[in-house]
């Protein structure tokens, strides 16, 4: 005969047997043992929690001929045997994912009008019932509602929020709960020894977390163990099985990510890569580790936390675990997980955002020093006499980048060599600011500084203000969401907002700082949120866009336009 599954052999075939779900079996039993069955179920809940197990029961306990004073089908019976056996025609499982359509419901709406061939009823038990379509349940609402009373209808699904509430007012509603640990572990133990398996209990712990609350999925897995294992099932069996990566390994990397050790966390991602583990699968488990310890760090006795958690922010785990949540769903279908994985796992060191912030105050300055340094070296300096004043060099005329440019555009400054009263300097460079053009007030950067300051902005602002920005956008434009997503700001200069991108990621960086589409979207919302216009510019990694200073290499082609 061939090998019978164990969760086929330990199916509960009593509502006593049932596991974890004992407000559905008092229920039941009860209106069985009372005769207040009613014509239409509905059994929703996660997978392997028992709905399919508990139909199958209530359709024998409804035609046992010697029903048990507590509600439970005797077994024994006829009718039990047969119902048992799979060998009546009267208890009829219908898979809705492969009859789903109007026409094989048009055809069970035919047969329940015949009677019960064997037994009292005719009960009908629809798996995955939300896989029909919308005529189908259009055309099996009237039977439904008002079948023969020779006929029980039990509806089984996981996603109970698909099937229209006009079904569901018809039905009675019964929702499965996920099994808890300790009721899995009982149920397990009790197997293994029915079984004569030799198992550790802390393998049996370990299974029963795995199943996420589904008997099935435990059962399944300690059968799979058992095959695996000849001598005994251990903690190693169950990683092997599953591909767990080593508890050690786990807790290095979780040390490594939360203290930013970003070579230790890459050299791990290429180890793990090379064995073939299941990055999905690693990512769960530090995830699930972290959680733990974010769990001692923010108890009231810290003392079983390692020493580096305790001087960890509780904040710092949190982001991470974020940042890894946020990371499983796109690597759920990502064609390159080691990329995904590794760009989530930079992320959550948060290297890139502290090595590569850049101080705007101090970028400023360098261009503007950079920019005199280059006039008085490609040009011969200039001497001016006047009576009773002692020459002055060019260097002392011209303080900073922006009078030299005024100085090109007007004749009348070339005769004034004596330095003016900064108040006058003030005046005369308001003035100037408003005759002249789009394309020289886009060139000056000290214009633009000026802007900058007289209004306050700075880079943290733009850090503050940045996650209002993105839920902004990604109300707006979910793709420019998306594309933007990785990126974060690391400096202003004058108008425009640097922004970094992590190595690898080259198409969101081109689509967001090329396509007129998302990069006019961002710097509109921009706008909204600070009083000067802002353009975005963005590079990957550690190789930042080249400022301004190569630009004043050629000093002449660079005021060509002031010079027209």
């Amino acid at each position: 005969m061939a090998y019978t599954a164990l969760y086929r052999r330990f199916r509960p075939i009593t509502f006593g047997d049932l596991v974890g779900q004992q407000h559905i079996s008092a229920t039941l039993s009860n209106a069985v043992r009372r005769n207040n069955v009613t014509h239409a179920y509905l059994f929703c809940g996660p997978r392997g929690t028992g709905k399919t197990s508990t139909a199958k029961i209530l359709a024998r306990a409804v035609n046992c001929l010697a029903l048990r004073p507590d509600g439970d089908p005797c077994g024994e019976c006829e009718a039990c045997k047969r119902i048992l056996g799979g060998e009546t025609l009267d208890i009829l499982e219908i898979d809705a994912a492969s009859n789903r359509g109007i026409d094989e419901i048009r055809d069970l709406r035919e047969r329940v009008k015949y009677s019960s061939a064997q037994e009292k009823y005719k009960v009908y038990i629809i798996d995955e019932v939300h896989m029909l379509t919308g005529d189908a349940f259009n055309a099996l609402l009237k039977t439904l509602e008002e079948p023969p009373a020779h006929v029980i209808f039990i509806l089984a699904t996981t996603e109970p929020h698909s099937i229209p509430l006009t079904v569901l007012s018809r039905c009675q509603r019964f929702d499965f709960h996920r099994i808890a640990l300790a009721d899995i572990i009982s149920r397990l133990k009790e197997i293994v020894e029915t079984e004569n398996l030799n198992a550790d209990e802390d393998a049996l712990i370990l299974i029963a977390k795995k199943s996420e609350g589904g008997l099935r999925d435990a059962v399944n897995l300690l059968d799979q163990c058992g095959s695996f294992s000849a001598d005994c099932i251990t903690v190693k069996t169950v990683e092997a099985v599953l591909g767990m990566v080593d508890a050690q390994f786990i807790a290095a990397m979780a040390r490594a990510v939360a203290l930013g050790d970003l070579p230790t966390v890459l050299a791990a991602v290429e180890e793990l890569s090379a064995s073939g583990f299941d990055l999905r699968q690693f990512l769960h488990d530090l995830a699930a580790y972290l959680r733990a310890l974010l769990l001692e760090r923010i108890s009231a006795n810290q003392s079983k936390a390692p020493t580096w958690v305790r001087q960890l922010p509780a904040e710092r785990i949190l982001s991470i675990l974020q940042t890894l949540g946020d990371t499983d769903n796109r690597l759920r279908y990502s064609l390159q997980p080691r990329i995904t994985l590794e760009l989530a796992l930079i992320q959550a060191t948060g290297m890139p955002k502290e090595a590569n912030r850049v101080d705007p105050d101090k970028v400023v300055v360098s261009e503007n020093a950079q920019r005199r340094s280059e006039l008085v070296r490609k040009e011969e300096p200039l001497k001016v006499k006047t009576d009773g004043i002692k020459e002055i060099s060019k260097e002392e005329v011209i303080p900073d980048a922006s009078v030299t440019i005024e100085k090109k555009q007007s004749p009348s400054a070339k005769k004034e060599a004596v330095p003016q009263p900064k108040e006058q300097r003030a005046e005369y460079h308001e003035d100037k600011q408003k005759t002249t053009s789009a394309v020289v007030q886009e060139k000056s950067p000290q214009v633009e500084t000026q802007q900058q300051k007289s209004s306050g902005l700075t880079v943290d602002l733009v850090l503050e203000e940045w996650p209002k920005i993105m839920k902004e956008i990604q109300k707006t434009n979910m793709s420019t969401f998306a594309f933007l997503e990785l990126a974060k700001p690391v400096s202003l200069q004058g108008k425009k907002l640097v922004l970094e991108f992590p190595a690898g990621s080259d198409l969101y960086l081109k689509t967001i700082c090329t396509k007129p589409k998302h990069k006019n979207l961002v710097e509109e919302i921009l706008h909204k949120h600070f009083p000067m216009d802002l353009f975005v510019e963005g590079f990957l990694g550690a190789n930042p866009p080249q400022t301004q200073q190569e630009e004043t290499t050629k000093p002449e082609q660079q005021y060509s336009l002031f010079d027209q």
